[in-house]
């Protein structure tokens, strides 16, 4: 319950996390507590895109841009213009709109569950 993972996290002086409540809940007390947060975000498997592909990069998929300021953007692909050869992605932070798709770097392919690092 969480009580007894409050209790542990005390008496073992964890800081409140899901990753670190895992671990109180093995009973095993670490050396160490360093884990990676990560998210998860289940992707609805139908798709209303009209286009299958913009320059290699498909609906869904995790890629990076750096705007002209150095702004770098990671997220998921939202939306797909071929004839301007540009893409929509969401980022944690910004809904970045109709950026050069040739310019963006492709992470990842969609594979029915998008993850991401959360940011410390």
């Amino acid at each position: 319950s969480g009580g007894d993972t409050a209790n542990k996290r005390i008496d073992w002086n964890i800081e409140k996390s899901h990753a670190n409540d895992a671990v109180c809940i093995t009973d095993l007390q670490p050396d160490t507590c360093d884990m990676k947060e990560w998210t998860m975000k289940p992707m609805r498997r139908q798709s209303k895109a009209k286009t299958d592909h913009v320059l290699g990069i498909h609906h869904r998929d995790l890629v990076e841009y750096t705007f002209k300021n150095g702004e770098t953007h990671r997220g998921y692909v939202t939306a797909l213009y071929p004839e301007q050869k540009a893409i929509n992605f969401q980022s944690p932070t910004k809904h970045c709109k109709k950026v050069n798709a040739r310019k963006c770097k492709l992470l990842w392919k969609y594979s029915k569950i998008y993850w991401f690092e959360n940011a410390s």
